[in-house]
């Protein structure tokens, strides 16, 4: 049986394909809607309000909070890795992640292997800030797929928010060391017929810090921010600055 059915997130982004047995299945519990003769949509219910912030998609998965020290850089681009394991210093205190990538075109990844339950529906939970640049040109990924499976694998393109956080926040610049804002993601896949996967995070041409996420009422108190919403701030902060430079420069 071919996997030909199309799976989008509640927003309408693909995230792999699937059989059509298993999109039957998934309508049929409630958990999917068909959007076209081969494509379905995951649907979201909230649980009970005493249950926060917990949907029933992902309570009926089974969710992978990010830990640091389960992942390590991938050897297969060992010649251009560039980060580090670090504690850092987080709106929720120290905490450990990786800082990844540079400010050049070297490609950096990191890896987790998973051993895995087949046919589960999982979700791959975190927090990251950075995993930008001012020229838009930036690559910052997540990929999931089974082991030997690199053709199935599925693929999140986090950078500018391409691929939709749950939750984005306004930090402090003071707080991070650098002009950023924080996202949450909580990112699904379904393992079919495979008991091994590999999480693979990749960047190219920014920094990127990527940590544990908190339940998402911890961040209830911090301000919204989007992805568009930082770059136009920072695009006018710099075209101040260029102006105040001009015009308080040496004289003639």
């Amino acid at each position: 049986m071919e996997k030909n059915i199309i799976v989008t997130d509640t927003n309408g982004n693909q995230i792999g394909k699937t059989y059509p047995r298993r999109a039957r299945g998934l309508v049929k519990n409630g958990r999917a809607e068909f959007v076209g003769d081969c494509k379905i949509r995951l649907v979201q219910t909230l649980f009970p309000a005493v249950i926060p912030n917990i949907t029933e998609e992902q309570a009926m998965s089974k969710i992978i909070e990010f830990n640091a020290r389960n992942f390590r850089f991938d050897p297969d681009t060992d010649y251009c890795n560039v980060g580090q394991r670090v504690m850092l210093s987080t709106e929720a205190g120290v905490t450990e992640g990786f800082e990844i990538g540079d400010w050049g075109w070297k490609w950096t990844q990191i890896i987790q292997d998973l051993e895995v339950e087949a046919d589960t529906d999982y979700v791959f939970r975190f927090a990251m800030d950075g995993g930008h640049n001012d020229s838009k040109d930036e690559i910052c990924q997540v990929m999931i797929f089974p082991e030997g499976g690199w053709e199935d694998r599925y693929v999140f393109p986090l950078e500018r928010s391409r691929y939709q956080p749950v939750l984005s926040k306004r930090l402090n610049e003071a707080q991070t060391g650098c002009d950023t804002f924080l996202r949450v993601y909580e990112i699904p896949f379904s393992t079919g017929i495979h008991t091994r996967f590999r999480i693979m995070i990749a960047v190219q041409h920014a920094v990127t810090r990527i940590y544990p996420a908190q339940e998402l009422s911890a961040y209830a108190d911090m301000e919204d921010q989007t992805w568009a919403q930082w770059y136009a701030e920072r695009m006018e902060r710099l075209r101040q600055s260029k102006l105040e430079s001009f015009i308080g420069g040496p004289e003639d």
